[in-house]
């Protein structure tokens, strides 16, 4: 009888310790198998396609073999970006809306001397960006397949920051790509790009463009699988489409692998990459509005099945530009403006004088800043003050508000400059008064403000009184740089007087430039270039 009991218990001993082999192996047991045992993966998601993504993946957690427990984040590619330019990437794969943004975080990698691998997989869907456009003002003028240059040439257009919607980036990308070397064009155009600027908001909102009235409505970028996902939403107006005529630039969505993965991460990763391509996943991206290998299901008007002419090839130097342009012209200044009212700034201009034209100039820029930004105004000729002091403050730095306030920093400065034809007397103190206003403009300088000093000159230091020399000068401004109080100067000269090399040499000891224009008509478009000349960088 023990002989017999004996192999029953050793039979059962090898028969318990095969279950648990069989049991760990396909993830039966907590903590050994199924879940607690799964490789882990973390996946950055563009917030379009993130929820898409979730449910593609989450199967792969209850997987006998290869378990796979993903983790998805809905992330924009420029939080992305600037996590991985920090030094902390957030996820071990990146799926962004556009492979554009995958160049730029390489080539802003490389600027900071930093290393991080970005591996390109296969794009798991496909959508074109159009130009959205809301129901009060849609017509058969700018609904349908249109040229991009026309439509933007003649219907009001807003926007969001293009760090912040990548319909933005690319709509304008394609656009500038097609006006290179067309400089007609590009000032046409240039005129859009401010005013889409100026009218833009920090983030996309299409529900809030959708629904404004026929006074207030503007076309403005989506894919087509934004425009879809809106009138797909309760109670929405439904919104048509422009679809570029030269062909729409499309958002592609690739798999991005990041870093050094390990063996075990790298299977992972293979079997996201197998779930996201998968027919059922494919199928559920074309239900959602997506398209797949050009597959579409939904639509919405205006946006042909077969898309028009070629698909756009972006550069991402474009790219990155049209952001940093952007960032230009949205940010808050602290603009000094220092105008020349030397005797011969009333020389004629066709039907207008230098000094007219220097106010224009003064004023189209102060148009454009935001009524946050702040902006102070001098003058100089020879004795503007006694002592034999060149300069003198017309207005004290203060915040622009609005132009249509009478008693606002922008009124004045509008009925200030108009006032400049008649305060013309004397020669040209430069070098005094260049110094002066850049030590003032330091001295005022706060961090939540960019501080430049904008000189306007038709001629030569010129001082009776003696002054400075240009060494002199040269050598006080490069004993004052400060990286914590940066202030630029942008010199800007009128007709023949000003000299170009001695201009250059000044400005560029604070990181500003100099330009002169010959034909004193060029001012006004050289005072909105230096305004807004200064690059942030790419992910500030």
């Amino acid at each position: 009888m023990l002989p017999l009991l004996v192999g029953l218990v050793v039979l059962g001993l090898v028969a318990g310790t095969l279950w648990w082999v069989l049991a760990r192996d396909r993830g039966m047991i907590a903590g050994i198998g199924g879940p607690a045992a799964c490789t882990p993966l973390t996946v950055a998601a563009a917030p379009d396609v993130a929820p898409l993504v979730g449910t593609a993946l989450a199967p792969l957690a209850d997987k006998a073999e290869g378990c796979v427990k993903v983790t998805v984040t809905s992330t924009t590619p420029v939080a992305f970006a600037q996590a991985a330019v920090g030094g902390a990437a957030p996820a071990q794969v990146w799926i962004p809306d556009s492979s554009l943004w995958v160049e730029s975080l390489t080539a802003a990698l490389g600027k900071a001397s930093k290393t991080l691998p970005l591996e390109v997989k296969k794009s798991v869907a496909q959508t074109p960006v159009v130009l959205g456009v809301p129901a009060p003002i849609a017509s058969e003028a700018n609904t349908g397949v249109q040229s991009w240059i026309a439509i933007l040439a003649s219907q009001p257009v807003t926007a969001a920051d293009p760090s912040a919607s990548t319909p933005s980036a690319v709509a304008f990308t394609a656009v500038w790509q097609q006006l290179e070397g067309v400089a007609a064009a590009q000032d046409a155009m240039g005129k859009a790009f401010f005013d889409t600027v100026a009218s833009a908001l920090p983030t996309p909102d299409i529900p809030g463009w959708a629904t404004k009235g026929a006074a207030d409505a503007k076309l403005f970028p989506a894919t087509e699988q934004q425009l879809i996902a809106y009138n797909a939403s309760a109670g929405a107006q439904p919104v048509k489409a422009m679809t570029p005529a030269e062909g729409p630039p499309r958002l592609d969505f690739p798999v991005v692998a990041v870093g050094d993965l390990d063996s075990a991460s790298t299977r992972a990763l293979l079997a996201v990459q197998s779930a996201l391509t998968s027919k059922a996943t494919s199928a559920a991206f074309v239900k959602a509005g997506f398209r797949v290998d050009d597959v579409r299901e939904e639509s919405v008007a205006g946006v042909p099945s077969q898309l028009p002419g070629s698909v756009p090839g972006l550069k991402v130097s474009t790219f990155d530009q049209i952001r940093a342009d952007w960032a230009r012209l949205s940010r808050d200044l602290r603009l000094s403006v220092v105008v020349d009212v030397s005797g011969s700034m009333k020389e004629p201009v066709g039907d207008s004088t230098r000094i007219a034209l220097a106010a224009q100039a003064v004023q189209g820029a102060l148009g454009k800043m935001n009524p946050t930004s702040s902006a102070s105004l001098w003058v100089f000729s020879s004795n503007q003050r006694p002592g034999g002091i060149d300069y003198r403050e017309l207005l004290p730095m203060a915040i622009l508000g609005s132009a249509t306030d009478p008693a606002s920093q922008a009124a004045a400065m509008k009925s200030a400059t108009d006032r400049l034809p008649t305060l013309l007397q004397g020669d040209t103190g430069l070098y005094d008064t260049i110094w002066a206003a850049y030590e003032n403009a330091k001295t005022l300088h706060t961090p939540d403000q960019q501080s430049i000093v904008i000189v306007v000159t038709d001629g030569k230091n010129d001082d009776p009184t003696g002054g400075m020399s240009e060494d002199e000068l040269v050598a006080k401004l490069q004993a004052a740089q400060d990286p914590a109080a940066p202030v630029r100067l942008m010199l800007l000269g009128i007709g023949d007087g000003p000299d170009q090399a001695v201009l250059s040499r000044i400005a560029t000891t604070t990181g500003g430039t100099a330009s002169v224009a010959t034909d004193p008509t060029q001012i006004v478009g050289l005072f909105a270039d230096a305004v807004w000349s200064v690059t942030p960088g790419a992910y500030q």
